[in-house]
């Protein structure tokens, strides 16, 4: 639920099997993730996510984060 350093739930992988990409599953998990971190009293998630893999970056803007 919160990370000891910043005390906030941090977000470091989500993986959805390439055949299944484009359908909105990750999207989707996500936004379940969201429902139960905010209905846990989170006001904030943190990603991790590689600097150099862009399409990951995309996907995360998409869902509003920056």
């Amino acid at each position: 639920m919160e990370n000891p350093k910043d005390q906030t739930p941090w977000l470091g992988l989500l993986m959805i099997q390439g055949d299944y990409h484009g359908f909105g599953f990750g999207s989707l998990g996500y936004k379940h993730l969201e429902t139960e971190l905010v209905n846990r009293g989170a006001n904030r998630i943190l990603l991790g996510v590689i600097k150099e893999n862009k399409k990951a970056h995309e996907f995360w803007r998409s869902l509003g984060f920056n």
